[in-house]
């Protein structure tokens, strides 16, 4: 599999949650690794980002980081790794 084939199924998964209305995607692949950063709005109004750096080790995710916020800013969750 290619980086660009990788992306198209996530972005597909994506966009198949229940919860989920838009998903908005910036993206850059290389043949054997990429990058893509997503913000996902959701059905109750709240928002989540997802950043993931991937190479074609298995095509794991070499790091990622993803932000919950509600409908209020002033409220989120962040997790790195």
């Amino acid at each position: 599999m290619i980086s660009a084939q990788y992306l198209t199924e996530i972005k597909a998964k994506l966009l198949a949650g229940p919860a989920v209305i838009t998903v908005a995607v910036k993206e850059r692949t290389l043949p054997e690794s990429g990058y893509f950063r997503a913000r996902l709005t959701l059905r109750n109004g709240d928002f989540l980002e997802v950043v993931e750096f991937f190479t074609d080790n298995r095509w794991s995710a070499e790091s990622y980081r993803y932000q919950w916020m509600d409908q209020t800013p002033a409220n989120f969750t962040e997790a790195v790794g």
